[in-house]
């Protein structure tokens, strides 16, 4: 509203069909010139809507303003896993760029990004993904093939509410990899794209998948106890979790070729 500084939201409601469709949705009521994504678990700073215009106003090109999403400290328990995890890629990668700096496609975070909505077309989510996971990366993947550039701000501020131990994350880490195989059936250039993770399970993981399930529980106990272990170890447990669904994505899919998610 003008007068009052205020933005009027309306609030739209339909069944849960996964992030794709209920972005579509907000997208089909959204005249706008400008496009801002949240997750439904992100709580966004007052400024928020005001550093993003702001920023692709200084910029005055077409591009996406990926802002920085940190945990939200007020409402959770933030171990050193989950520190680590928002920072060097298994969730985030926001240790490993500067504010200003082009991202790869993977940093389309729909958490806190914007762009113009011209950019997105009508329905700019693929319907295969009827799932979480992947297809904010696969949007970004076309996006970035027709030249938009990934820019990072870290002014604009969302908070995540998301709890999580690591037990849990090794788990959400296992279905990543399971799914994968839905993104790599779209865009098989990209099993050979360096922005991707490792898609081929090492030799060590035929023994890791059956060592490190076991050591999980303990690993997230120590873990919650605020002990700040190798960032090295974290790296292997999670992706020998991501080489474990890999695994069991590709059987399922040379099992049922043809299959969707």
């Amino acid at each position: 509203s003008a007068h009052t500084g205020r933005l009027d939201l309306p609030v739209l409601h339909q069944e849960n069909l996964k992030p794709g469709r209920a972005r579509h949705h907000g997208l089909h009521h959204a005249p706008v010139v400008l496009v801002v994504f949240l997750g439904d678990d992100t709580v966004p700073a007052a400024d928020f809507v005001e550093r993003h215009v702001a920023r692709h106003n200084a910029i005055g090109d077409t591009v996406a303003v990926l802002g920085f999403t940190d945990w939200h400290r007020a409402r959770m328990h933030v171990t050193p896993f989950l520190e680590l995890v928002n920072l060097d890629g298994q969730q985030f990668s926001y240790g490993h760029f500067e504010d200003g700096e082009d991202l790869f496609f993977t940093c389309f975070y729909t958490s806190n990004i914007s762009l113009p909505r011209w950019v997105l077309g009508d329905d700019p989510f693929h319907p295969a993904f009827t799932f979480v996971d992947w297809e904010d990366t696969e949007v970004g993947y076309r996006l970035s093939r027709r030249g938009l550039r990934i820019v990072l701000d870290r002014a604009p501020v969302a908070h995540h509410v998301h709890p999580m131990t690591l037990s849990s994350f090794y788990r959400r880490q296992e279905h990543v990899g399971r799914t994968v195989e839905v993104l790599l059936a779209l865009h098989g250039e990209l099993a050979s794209n360096d922005a991707m993770p490792p898609l081929e399970p090492r030799g060590w993981h035929a023994v890791s998948r059956l060592l490190v399930p076991p050591l999980v529980p303990l690993l997230s106990a120590v873990d919650r106890l605020g002990v700040r272990l190798p960032r090295s170890l974290y790296r292997f447990v999670l992706l020998s979790a991501f080489f474990t669904g890999r695994r069991q994505g590709f059987a399922r899919h040379v099992a049922t070729p043809g299959a969707g998610a």
